[in-house]
């Protein structure tokens, strides 16, 4: 019986250090297996986050792309705008001064037609004074004449008179250009000449 024990005894600490060894072997299988899974996880990780990074970057490139173009794009635009604006000044600025050449040569033709209607009438009004003088002096001698004179252009202007009178074309036409640049028209001498009295 006692070597039956001891030997039931020793099988038991045999299986119990098989067991023991079986336990460990399965303990660091399984540290192995969680710290293979542990690398496997990082590395997940890592190429997770170097995923989301690399899609933010292309992200952020995009906006930049984006933005760039619509910033060429607002100043094209601002461009364009400005060229518009310009060609319609300069367009305004032709206008005006085309409006104001007409204008000016309106203006510039109404006053050569002004000249030339007061040159006219001043040479009327020489031509009636001369038939004036020369019906009313005919058969008259020199002292009737200046009486005459004296009658048609007052004695102050008599001598100033007859010297219109007897004037060449010539100086004639000097006495109508002192008048008009004078600022004296033939309108402002009739009127002198009716509120003198004589009719013309």
């Amino acid at each position: 019986n006692a070597v039956m024990q001891d030997g039931h005894k020793a099988q038991q600490e045999a299986l119990k250090a098989q067991q023991d060894a079986a336990l460990e072997q399965m303990k660091k299988g399984h540290d192995a297996q969680l710290k293979a899974l542990k690398r496997s996880s990082e590395a997940q990780l890592t190429a997770v986050k170097e995923g989301h990074e690399n899609e933010l970057s292309s992200l952020k490139e995009s906006q930049s792309g984006q933005l760039s173009a619509l910033k060429e794009a607002q100043s094209r635009q601002l461009d364009s705008v400005k060229e518009s604006n310009n060609n319609k000044l300069e367009a305004l600025k032709k206008s005006q001064s085309a409006q104001l050449t007409s204008l000016k040569q309106s203006q510039e033709d109404r006053l050569t037609a002004m000249k030339n209607a007061q040159d006219a009438e001043l040479k009327q009004l020489k031509a009636s004074l001369k038939a004036q003088e020369e019906a009313a002096a005919a058969g008259a001698d020199s002292i009737q004449k200046a009486a005459f004179g004296s009658a048609i252009g007052g004695k102050a202007g008599m001598a100033g008179l007859l010297s219109i009178l007897n004037a060449s074309d010539e100086d004639f036409q000097k006495i109508v250009d002192s008048i008009n640049t004078a600022g004296f028209s033939v309108d402002d001498f009739m009127k002198k000449m009716e509120g003198s009295g004589h009719s013309m």
